[in-house]
């Protein structure tokens, strides 16, 4: 895809806090709440 060599390709996959993540303007955690929750 970026035309250049495999041996020259990194990838650094850091872990990330749900606490640091949001979804449409909310945070995760209050995201997966209203997701989980029957309307």
């Amino acid at each position: 895809m970026l035309n250049k060599p495999p041996g020259l390709t990194f990838v650094v996959i850091e872990e990330v806090g749900m606490e640091n993540w949001g979804v449409n303007g909310l945070p995760a955690a209050e995201y997966r709440r209203r997701a989980a929750s029957p309307e």
